[in-house]
Formats: C-alpha cells, sequence, structure tokens
C-alpha cells in the first residue's frame, strides 16, 4: 500500500507537467481502491493474483492493444519485466522509464549500518517515482523535490450511521481538541512496537485517542482494549480505508509503526511521528512533510532488512531494536 501511495507523486508530476496526457494504471486487486475514484486516471487495469500466471498474462494481451506512447515501470516487479518484454516482442516499441531500485544503496546501508556514507544511502521512493515521470516525458529531473505524493478527493466520510455518530460525540466530548490517531499494528512482526514501549508513549500524553487498524492486527486490537479511562474512539475493525482517511483527515496528528498508513496520513496532509526500529527513515520510505518526524532505534544492527526478517537475535531479545524505545522519544 505504502508504494502505491509514494508512487502517485508520478501522478502529480503527469498532472502538472503533462495535463493532457491519457494514463492508464496497473495495479492489484488488493489496492486498487486506494486509485479507483482518482480523477488524474482514466483507466484503471486490475490484477488479481488469485488467477496466477495464466491471469496476468490475459492482463498483459489486453494492454498489448492498447496504443501507448510511454510505459513507466514504478515497481520493476518481475510480472512488470514480463509485460515489458510482451511489448517488446509484440512490436509495442512505447518509450519505457525505469524506476531506479537502488539496490547497492540499500544493501550498502545493510551491511554496513551506520558506517554506510549518507550520500550513499537510498533517495526517497517519492522522489524516484516523479523522476521516472519526468524522465519519461522529458521534463527536468531537478523538479523531482517539488512533487510529493497526494490523495485528494480519497477520503470518504464514515457511511454507517451509528459509527459516525459515536466518532461525532466522541469528538464532542474531546473539548475542542483534535484527537491523535494510532496505528499500532503492522504487517511484519519485526516492525511492530512493542506494547510496553506503547505503554510508556499512553504513560506521557493525555490527548484524545483514535486506534486504527483491522480485526487481524492483534496488536491493534490490543491497544483498544487498554484505553479504558481516557478519551478513546476505536476504529478497529470498523472502518473501511477511506473511512480510515477520513477519520486521519479529522485528526492533529498519526502515531504509527513503519506501515502504510503513515504514507497515507501525509498524502492527505496530517502530519506523522513514525518509529523505526528494523529499519530507518532514510531507507526511502520515511515522513517528507516538515511537520511530520521519524523515531528511530538506537541500536547498532539497525538497519538490518526492509522488514526486519534478517534479525538475528533469537529468543526473547529478537527484534531488540522495537523494544529499546523508552524516555525521550515518548515526552
Amino acid at each position: 500500500m505504502g508504494d502505491v501511495i509514494l508512487s502517485t507523486s508520478a501522478l502529480e508530476v503527469l498532472r502538472a507537467q503533462s495535463p493532457d496526457a491519457q494514463i492508464h494504471w496497473v495495479i492489484r486487486q488488493e489496492f486498487s481502491d486506494l486509485l479507483k475514484s482518482d480523477s488524474r486516471i482514466q483507466k484503471l487495469w486490475i490484477h488479481n493474483r488469485k488467477t496466477g500466471f495464466s491471469g496476468w498474462m490475459k492482463l498483459v494481451s489486453d494492454l498489448k492493444r492498447e496504443d501507448f506512447t510511454h510505459v513507466i515501470d514504478l515497481h520493476r516487479s518481475l510480472r512488470s519485466q514480463i509485460l515489458l518484454l510482451s511489448f517488446f516482442l509484440a512490436g509495442k516499441f512505447a518509450r519505457t522509464t525505469l524506476l531506479s531500485k537502488e539496490r547497492y544503496r540499500n544493501w550498502g546501508y545493510y551491511l554496513f549500518k551506520k558506517l554506510w556514507p549518507k550520500a550513499f544511502r537510498p533517495r526517497p521512493y517519492r522522489v524516484r517515482a516523479a523522476e521516472a515521470a519526468l524522465k519519461a516525458i522529458g521534463g527536468d529531473l531537478a523538479l523531482a523535490q517539488n512533487f510529493n505524493p497526494a490523495m485528494p478527493n480519497f477520503a470518504q466520510k464514515i457511511q454507517n450511521p451509528e459509527t459516525l455518530n459515536a466518532f461525532e460525540e466522541f469528538l464532542k466530548t474531546s473539548n475542542g481538541r483534535k484527537p491523535i490517531c494510532i496505528m499500532g499494528g503492522a504487517q511484519w512482526l519485526g516492525k511492530r512496537l512493542s506494547r510496553e514501549a506503547w505503554k510508556k508513549f499512553f504513560d506521557r500524553n493525555s490527548e484524545p485517542v483514535v486506534i486504527l487498524g483491522t480485526d487481524s492486527d492483534e496488536d491493534s486490537v490490543w491497544l483498544a482494549s487498554q484505553m479504558s479511562g481516557r478519551s478513546h474512539f476505536s476504529a478497529v475493525g470498523k472502518l473501511s480505508l477511506p473511512e480510515v482517511a477520513w477519520v486521519i483527515s479529522q485528526s492533529a496528528r498519526v502515531y504509527s509503526n513503519d506501515t502504510g498508513i503513515v504514507h497515507l496520513a501525509e498524502a492527505i496532509g496530517v502530519p506523522v511521528t513514525a518509529f523505526f526500529g528494523p529499519t530507518r527513515s532514510d531507507l526511502g520510505f520515511g515522513p517528507w512533510m516538515k511537520q511530520s518526524n521519524a523515531i528511530e532505534a538506537q541500536i547498532w544492527c539497525s538497519p538490518c532488512s526492509k522488514d526486519g526478517s534478517a534479525c538475528f537475535r533469537i529468543g526473547s531479545n529478537r527484534f531488540a531494536c522495537q523494544k529499546s524505545f523508552q524516555g525521550a522519544p515518548f515526552a
């Protein structure tokens, strides 16, 4: 999800630099809701991974019938490489631009940690996506820094009347203070801030709280169970992603693990505080708004990988980075 949101900086480039362009976008089905209502895109091509290789080749066959002048590959996956090869073999010589993956920058940082020079660390993904779009249309690459991810008109007010009434009542009882949103879950276990760290956070903060997440986010469910005695609203398992975006838009800030919610919040204009344990904000996926900030684990072995799966520690000390947050970061 985060990659899709960050890639919208390319859409911002095309809208500004080539407003008459007809844009088609290929996306996996599970992320398609992010762009279904995006007016910058004329057609969304949705791939269901459950259809396997044959389903992908059917989509490739359909795409080859289109008369594209440019192809911008913002993902660089095996699937997209098959697509580009198929275009070439079919004589579809559209101008092709590839996003820079900067793998050597990533692996150098994983291997040498803080000793890896800052000049060699990965550049922000949003900038690389904007550069790919500028390169495709012959624009000035120096402009890439001027384009940020944006999700216009994505947020959708809560549709369920009972849930909406409960949220609005929560806002009324917050004494005029905007709530903060908390995203305690994460797809990868290594990216989840420890429960002890979240307890310290709540010991130091008394703002009204919205807990985000799905029913399958164990840590979000747990956080919601810890809110007794304080002003809070649990959105866990109650909202669609556009509704989550709307709730975030009503808040002052989002506190989150290194997840797609960080990028969603900033794309709709809400600052974030993001926690990085096995990853680092300068691996290309850190916050970019001036009002946002990143809090990183001060442990020698970080970063170790893109998701913490390379952690060498065992037993109760595994993911020590996510257990190391204490003191000043939560003041």
